[in-house]
C-alpha cells in the first residue's frame, strides 16, 4: 500500500479515483482491502480524518495490523503530526521489522522532529532491506548524514549506493560536491574523470572538471577542460542546445576570455 504509485489530487482524473474507491467499499463492505484503498485515496486528497476513519473500518474488517499501522503513520506524517507518525511507524516495525517503506517513514518523521542521526539509521536500514534501492533513497540518507554533521559518512553512503546501483550521475555528482566541501579535491577529480570515462563529450562534466582543477591549482588543465566543454556545446546543432547550454556557454566564454582576449595595451605594459 505504501509503495503504490503516487497519485496527484489535483489531477483531473483524481475525482474518478475517489468515486471508484467509495464505490468499491459500497460493493464490498466486508473487504478490508477496499477500506485500505479508500484510506489511501483520502490521504492523497489530504482528508486526514476521513483516511483515519477508513483505516479504523479496515482494521475492524480484518486488515493486517501492520498495513493499518503503517498507513496510519503515513497519514500522520503527511498531516504534519510527526510525533504520532514516529509512534505508529515504531508500532508497525514491532509487528514486522522487515518493512523498508516503514523505515523510510520513520526516517522522514525523525528528520521532521530534528533528529537527523536517528533518521539516518532508519534510512540505512531501509536501503539494506531493499533488493533494488533507488538513488532517491540513497540521497535522503546522505542528506540526513549531512544534517547530522557527518559529511564523510554521507560520502561513504553515496559510495555504497553507487556500489549497489551503479555509476549514476545523481549519486556521483553529490559525492563530488561533498568531496570538495571537505577539502578532498583529488578525490573529486577522480569522480569526475570516472563520469567522463562514460561520456567524454558531456559539457557539464567537462566544465565541472575545470572547476575541480582550479581548486587543485592546475589552471592550464582547467582551461583545457573548459575549452573542451565549449567545443562540445558548439558541436551541437543550434536547435539542440537549449537555454541551459546557452547559459553554460556564456560562463565558459567568460572564464576563457582573459587569456584568449588580452587587453589592447598588454604589450605596452613593462
Amino acid at each position: 500500500m505504501l509503495a503504490c504509485a503516487q497519485l496527484v489530487a489535483a489531477h483531473p482524473a483524481f475525482e474518478d479515483v475517489e468515486r471508484h474507491s467509495t464505490q468499491l467499499v459500497a460493493e464490498r463492505p466486508d473487504d478490508p482491502a477496499a477500506y485500505l484503498t479508500l484510506a489511501q485515496t483520502r490521504r492523497i486528497a489530504r482528508d486526514w480524518d476521513g483516511a483515519l476513519v477508513a483505516l479504523e473500518h479496515a482494521a475492524a474488517h480484518g486488515a493486517q495490523p501492520v498495513e493499518v499501522t503503517a498507513l496510519r503513520a503515513a497519514v500522520f506524517l503527511d498531516a504534519g503530526w510527526s510525533n504520532m507518525a514516529l509512534l505508529e511507524a515504531d508500532r508497525a516495525l514491532l509487528l514486522d521489522a522487515g518493512q523498508p517503506q516503514v523505515q523510510i517513514l520513520r526516517g522522514r518523521a525523525s528528520l521532521a522532529l530534528g533528529r537527523p542521526q536517528e533518521a539516518a539509521r532508519a534510512f540505512a536500514l531501509a536501503i539494506e532491506g531493499t533488493r533494488n534501492p533507488t538513488p532517491d533513497q540513497v540521497l535522503v540518507l546522505a542528506d540526513a548524514l549531512v544534517a547530522a554533521g557527518d559529511r564523510p559518512g554521507a560520502v561513504a553512503a553515496l559510495d555504497h549506493g553507487l556500489t549497489r546501483i551503479g555509476l549514476v550521475p545523481s549519486l556521483a555528482l553529490p559525492a563530488l560536491d561533498l568531496e570538495l566541501e571537505i577539502g578532498r579535491a583529488d578525490a573529486a577529480l577522480r569522480r569526475i574523470d570516472a563520469l567522463l570515462a562514460t561520456n567524454a563529450r558531456n559539457e557539464l562534466w567537462l566544465a565541472r572538471r575545470g572547476e575541480v582543477l582550479d581548486r587543485l591549482g592546475r589552471n592550464d588543465e582547467a582551461r583545457v577542460a573548459r575549452a573542451g566543454a565549449l567545443a562540445a556545446i558548439q558541436s551541437r546543432p543550434d536547435g539542440r542546445r537549449g537555454s541551459r547550454s546557452a547559459s553554460l556557454e556564456r560562463e565558459l566564454r567568460s572564464a576563457l576570455a582573459p587569456e584568449d582576449h588580452p587587453p589592447p595595451d598588454a604589450k605596452e605594459r613593462p
